[in-house]
């Protein structure tokens, strides 16, 4: 596995967190936050089925249109897809 594309995921994975817990309705989004932060968790720690659960999960959540997002946070997840891809494991 790539440690570059691991470390290339958690960096947007962080950045999705910050993005999310800037915007003006925070309270709305904790619980992608909080999922942000568990899949930062599992990517570290390479628990292969909570990064797919989790990227499930947040993937789920995020365009399930209940919740206003800025533009970039869909962009930042697919990053963050992309690079565990690249990493070698399963996000789907």
């Amino acid at each position: 596995m790539s440690a570059e594309h691991r470390a290339t995921a958690i960096d947007r994975i962080a950045t999705l967190r910050r993005l999310l817990d800037g915007q003006p309705n925070a309270s709305d989004l904790a619980p992608l936050v909080d999922e942000c932060e568990h899949l930062a968790n599992a990517v570290q720690a390479f628990h292969m089925e909570a990064i797919r659960f989790r990227m499930y999960g947040l993937n789920r959540q995020m365009k399930s249109g209940g919740h206003t997002l800025p533009y970039e946070a869909l962009a930042l997840l697919d990053e963050a897809r992309e690079a565990l891809e690249a990493a070698g494991f399963r996000t789907r």
